[in-house]
């Protein structure tokens, strides 16, 4: 599903799926996540941790700890992050994202960072 994705910046993922999860735009997805059958996705957005530093302009930008990709192969599936990726290529996709960059027009990054 990611091909023709490009790119999506982990500061963007981390706001945009904060959005879809918190329901602040009815046009966007409802993203329901079971917990019996998506222990891994569950596991791998909480082993997600997130990294707010200030870019070479003095922004500050929100990135994802990565580092649990490099645990061993038999843990990966529970508890790095690549599971929570797989999430965000399903769901970032052209339309919704210019549908919710369209509407933080209304929104300042405090409002959506909650």
């Amino acid at each position: 599903m990611s091909r023709g994705q490009g790119n999506i910046e982990q500061d963007l993922e981390f706001k945009f799926m904060k959005a879809i999860m918190n329901r602040n735009y009815r046009e966007l997805p409802e993203v329901l996540i079971d917990k019996y059958q998506c222990r891994q996705l569950i596991s791998s957005m909480n082993a997600a941790k997130q990294i707010v530093k200030k870019n070479a302009k003095n922004i500050t930008k929100i990135y994802k700890d990565k580092s649990s990709e490099k645990l061993p192969r038999e843990k990966l599936p529970m508890y790095s992050t690549n599971m929570c990726d797989a999430l965000k290529y399903l769901t970032c996709r052209r339309p919704w994202l210019k549908l919710y960059r369209g509407k933080q027009k209304d929104f300042s990054d405090s409002e959506v960072l909650g």
